[in-house]
């Protein structure tokens, strides 16, 4: 059985490689859009640079979800409201490249909750090794 550090030292590699994933995400998902604006680009006859904008800008409309969870150290329950863009009835046919970004956006997603239930692993071994070293001295 692992102790504190070593899981502790798990649970930040896990992060880490969250991250890495999370950046690579975001990267490719700025690569659709950017392909989408360079499509739109090259089909205007007088465009105007600044007004070209990906499908994906206009797709998206802002929501709000309210979650209800349990604090890992009290468990209390508290609210959280969580932000997030949808975009409706999109397909492929749409657009390609938004509709691909789409698809990355909402795997962003998972990973940065996934990355935030590891943090607060991190949090709850953390502070229980606080309180152990509180009840030592």
């Amino acid at each position: 059985m692992k102790n504190n550090a070593e899981k502790l030292l798990d649970l930040v590699v896990q992060v880490e490689k969250l991250n890495q994933e999370y950046r690579a995400i975001s990267e490719k998902i700025s690569g659709h859009a950017n392909d989408c604006w360079s499509e739109k680009l090259s089909t205007e006859v007088f465009p105007l640079v600044e007004a070209i904008q990906p499908c994906l800008t206009d797709w998206l409309e802002k929501k709000i979800e309210i979650d209800y969870q349990n604090c890992p150290v009290t468990g209390r329950e508290y609210e959280i409201k969580v932000p997030y863009w949808v975009a409706p009835r999109k397909t492929e046919e749409d657009c390609p490249h938004c509709y691909a970004a789409l698809k990355l956006i909402e795997k962003r997603k998972d990973l940065r909750k996934k990355r935030g239930r590891i943090k607060a692993q991190i949090t709850k071994i953390a502070k229980s090794e606080i309180l152990k070293l509180e009840g030592a001295a």
